[in-house]
């Protein structure tokens, strides 16, 4: 089995057919069908069903696709490791939430350029489902999320807590002043499946109420200018409407004033993750940030 026939294998999945795959690749497509049909050999399985237009996963190739994405993944993070020791710089991806993307990214990213000046960061945005998935998968190296971390391959740090504010505007009047009363208020919010929308969600069930959702819109930034306008009410982090409260274009409304909201932030990565050069680094830095959080600053299994 061979690096870069788990390549085209991917890449078939990926395009859906070998004709486009192997323009992909640079490949003709007998060359691929030929290094398909090897690969296949000596599993002793098919993996793909060929169509006439559309190729599909066997059962033996979805199983075998996970373990093909990793062992990929593991090559890549190999190459890179060891470019970065003879460069004396790397590369380092990371996934994070929509909230955080707006509210911590660019502080972040400031202080690790000035520190880590040589290390290449990319970053991939999506949901806490999303990330978590990314981590398992080792197409990032590292996450932030805001959800719970359920999954035992995944070791989670907690970071920080960012307190999430009830808010409105000028422009409108809440309907009563309990938790209770918000039934009837017109709320914009995340949407259903973001770790955000979740954490709302289970607040209106412990509170026992349906929210009147009017818009769903995965954009904090939108989202504050739509309250702003008077349009209707929602949940947003403290972090990200400092200005506007100051400024009073934005309220908050506290209708049970001793019950404060709180989300925690996590950083997660895989248990068995290779600690590569850059990706130490990262970690020795996070620790200095977020002393109490209790990164370690080794892999666990070199610890003593």
């Amino acid at each position: 089995m061979e690096i870069r026939q788990l390549r085209s294998f991917l890449q078939i999945v990926a395009a859906g057919n070998f004709s486009r795959a192997a323009v992909d690749l640079h490949l003709s497509q007998p060359a691929l069908t030929h290094q398909m049909q090897s690969l296949e050999a000596e599993l002793g399985t098919p993996l793909l069903e060929r169509g006439t237009r559309q190729v599909h996963l066997t059962p033996q190739g979805k199983a075998f696709l996970a373990y093909a994405q990793r062992i990929v993944a593991l090559a890549d993070e190999s190459r890179h490791a060891l470019q970065a020791m003879v460069e004396g710089a790397g590369r380092l991806s990371l996934g994070i939430g929509t909230t955080n993307i707006v509210c911590r990214l660019p502080d972040w990213l400031q202080k690790f350029r000035t520190k880590l000046p040589k290390v290449e960061i990319s970053v991939r945005t999506g949901s806490s489902v999303e990330v978590m998935e990314a981590v398992l998968n080792d197409k990032v190296d590292l996450g932030l999320v805001t959800s719970p971390v359920p999954d035992r391959r995944l070791v989670a740090y907690p970071l920080f807590k960012d307190e999430i504010l009830l808010l409105g505007s000028r422009k409108q009047t809440l309907p009563g002043n309990t938790w209770t009363d918000l039934h009837t208020a017109p709320f914009l919010l995340f949407p259903q499946g973001t770790g955000f929308r979740q954490y709302i969600d289970d607040l209106f069930r412990r509170i026992g109420i349906e929210p009147n959702v009017i818009l769903e819109l995965d954009n904090i930034e939108g989202i504050k200018k739509l309250v702003e306008m008077g349009m209707g009410f929602s949940f947003l982090p403290r972090i990200a409407v400092e200005a506007e409260l100051t400024q009073g274009v934005l309220i908050q409304y506290q209708p049970a004033p001793q019950m404060k909201l709180f989300r925690t932030s996590s950083l997660v990565m895989r248990k068995d993750k290779y600690w590569f050069p850059a990706f130490t680094q990262f970690m020795h830095l996070m620790s200095q940030e977020y002393p109490a959080a209790g990164i370690p600053l080794m892999p666990e299994k070199d610890r003593t």
